[in-house]
């Protein structure tokens, strides 16, 4: 099980940039969780990086890593948190609350032992041929979810884990595609064209679960699964 502690800045170009990032990929990642999953399995699991239990504040405030970015890029992280939210909410397929019903039924073992290569399946997958803000969404909904099932099954500390291995993927393997894209800012711009597309009927591969979206491609690992299925969502 990782150890807590917020993601460290890896070696990169543009450093300061990426500084920055890495400040508001947390406060992203917070106020999602903070959005997303109960108050109970929040608090229980440590889920500030602060420690702070911002699910009290403010709907219109993140967490303890926004005290280092400015009111601007504060702003931009409840915005993207916020289209978020409301992207996995009008996209059936990767609700959180229809996920966590779909790994129940799907039987998906989870235990203390593999929990980590179980989501690093899922994260190799989902990105296998390429990175698009589609899958990115994808893949949070998936974290939000899997955060909240590891949970379900009594395992120690795998709540804060899947958080922080989470914002490892976004401060690393996903960092030069979010500057790329504007950061956050080219997401709310690419959120809202989606927002305003799910006002028409979504088509029907949208509407099913994950397990029902693969059923009947043979026997193959959970991951791969579950991968498959997420990324129909946005195929």
């Amino acid at each position: 099980m990782a150890a807590r502690g917020s993601a460290a800045p890896g070696g990169r170009a543009n450093g300061r940039f990426h500084s920055r990032l890495y400040l508001q990929n947390t406060a992203v990642m917070e106020e999602l969780y903070r959005r997303n999953l109960s108050e109970d399995l929040v608090r229980d699991n440590g889920l500030s990086c602060g420690g702070r239990e911002y699910w009290r504040e403010p709907a219109s405030t993140v967490g303890a890593a926004s005290d280092g970015l400015s009111e601007e890029e504060r702003r931009t992280a409840a915005d993207a948190a916020e289209r978020m939210t409301a992207v996995i909410a009008g996209t059936p397929g990767i609700a959180v609350e229809r996920n966590v019903r779909d790994f129940r039924r799907g039987g998906w073992d989870v235990t203390p032992d593999n929990v980590e290569s179980e989501f690093r399946e899922v994260e190799r997958r989902t990105f296998s041929d390429g990175v698009h803000w589609g899958r990115v969404i994808a893949f949070l909904a998936f974290s939000m979810s899997f955060a909240a099932y590891v949970n379900s099954r009594g395992i120690d500390g795998g709540a804060y884990s899947v958080f922080n291995w989470t914002l490892r993927v976004l401060n690393d393997s996903l960092a030069d595609f979010i500057q790329r894209e504007n950061g956050w800012r080219g997401f709310i711009v690419y959120a809202d064209t989606l927002l305003r597309a799910q006002g028409s009927t979504p088509p029907q591969h949208q509407t099913r679960g994950v397990w029902d979206a693969v059923a009947g491609i043979g026997v193959i690992g959970v991951g791969t699964l579950l991968a498959l299925g997420m990324r129909q969502a946005f195929s």
